[in-house]
Parts: structure tokens; C-alpha cells; sequence
């Protein structure tokens, strides 16, 4: 193990995904959560990152994964769920704002998203292999997101 931290270049990350449309658009998708969490003090000092996309960031490994595995030195109480709950809101609606969009809790029920979101989901075959179901993992999403703290951030 290093004594010092090791410099590790995301963009340049991002960048080797480039002609592989899907892989690409992952590590973008990557990126944007892992900035999320590195804005949000605290959180950015009690999240921290593992598995196979830390191996593929740090080493460069080909074993990299498409799940962001995360772990926290956030003791498990109860509020410790809904606390991370309200900070990922938080910073989601901080970065939506920033693009001039306004999410809602029902935002990911319009037609048009759910439409958008899957267009080129089998793409991620390619990449990763055997891929799950979109329409399960949407709504797998949807209602994690619908379910987020939306009366505590406004």
C-alpha cells in the first residue's frame, strides 16, 4: 500500500470509454455520482469508494464492474439511511438546477424519461454482458427515487 495517495486521473478514465458508446455514457453516469458525494461535506469525508470501478480507476484493471460499491464510516443507526437519503437528494437537485432543470418526486414518471432512459440500454451488453431487465431496474429506480426525502430538501 502506497504511503501517499495515489493521483488518479477520471477524466482520462471517462476518456478510454470514448468509442464504446454505453461504457462511456456508465463512467459519465459514474463521474457525476462520485462528484455528487465529493461536493457534499460531510459526506465526502464518511463515503468512500471500492470494488471493481475503484480497481478500474486506480489500476486501470479490465475487471472493473458497472455497480458503484460504496461503504461508509457512518455508524448504523437509523438515521444514518435517511440522513445519506436526504444528502443524495440534496445534491441531485443542486446538479439538476445547475442545467436548468427542475426535478420533482414524480419526474421519473413522465413518458418521456422513462422513454430517453431506455433507448439504449441493451447497448450495455456490449460492455458488461448479460444486462437485466430495463423496465425492472427503472422501476427499481423510480421508486428509490420517488421514496427519497422530498419533503426535507426544496
Amino acid at each position: 500500500m502506497p504511503d501517499s495517495p495515489i493521483k488518479i486521473d477520471v477524466a482520462g478514465w471517462v476518456e478510454q470509454a470514448r468509442t464504446n458508446p454505453a461504457a462511456h455514457r456508465q463512467r459519465q453516469g459514474v463521474v457525476t455520482i462520485l462528484n455528487a458525494i465529493a461536493a457534499k461535506a460531510p459526506l465526502n469525508k464518511k463515503m468512500f469508494l471500492k470494488g471493481g470501478i475503484l480497481m478500474g480507476l486506480a489500476y486501470d484493471s479490465p475487471r472493473q464492474t458497472v455497480d458503484i460499491d460504496l461503504t461508509t464510516s457512518l455508524k448504523a443507526e437509523n438515521y444514518a439511511g435517511e440522513w445519506i437519503r436526504t444528502q443524495i437528494l440534496e445534491v441531485f437537485i443542486e446538479k439538476c438546477r445547475s442545467r436548468d432543470l427542475e426535478p420533482t418526486q414524480t419526474s421519473l414518471g413522465v413518458p418521456e424519461v422513462k422513454e430517453r432512459s431506455g433507448a439504449k440500454w441493451e447497448t450495455m451488453e456490449l460492455e458488461v454482458g448479460e444486462i437485466p431487465d430495463f423496465g425492472g431496474c427503472y422501476t427499481r429506480v423510480s421508486e428509490f427515487y420517488e421514496n427519497l426525502p422530498w419533503g426535507r430538501c426544496a
